[in-house]
This record gives structure tokens, C-alpha cells and sequence, in this order.
């Protein structure tokens, strides 16, 4: 938790540069974009339905990738 500057608030910070060693935390999951929200929703203060329309989104865009090839 860094605290915002402009808004004095702290707020939950992930620095890219420990994204890879994030994700690999977790233990190697079939889908590490839907383990991370799960666990760092409550921190974020994401609702279920924000969640749920990353993961769409992110369905999406693998599909559309799958026809590409």
C-alpha cells in the first residue's frame, strides 16, 4: 500500500516490474489473470461484476486469436 498523491488515500500498488514474480506466486494456475483477481478483489475494491467483465473481455480476445491463426 502506497498512499495516492493527489487523493491522500493509500491505495493498493502492484509495480510492473513484480508482476512475473506475482502471478508466479500462484501456483501456477490454468488461468492466472482469474486467480489474481480472485485474490486481490477484496483489496481493490472490485465488484463481482467488474471481474466478471474483465474475464469476458479477456475470453474474448483469446478466441478471437484462436480464429486468427
Amino acid at each position: 500500500m502506497v498512499h495516492h498523491p493527489i487523493l491522500f488515500r493509500p491505495y493498493l500498488s502492484l509495480h510492473p516490474c513484480k508482476t512475473n514474480e506475482l502471478i508466479g506466486s500462484l501456483g501456477g494456475s490454468v488461468n492466472p489473470v482469474l486467480s489474481f483477481l480472485t485474490t486481490y478483489r477484496p483489496y481493490g475494491n472490485l465488484e463481482q461484476e467488474e471481474v466478471a467483465r474483465v474475464l469476458q473481455s479477456n475470453d474474448e480476445k483469446e478466441t478471437s486469436k484462436n480464429y486468427e491463426r
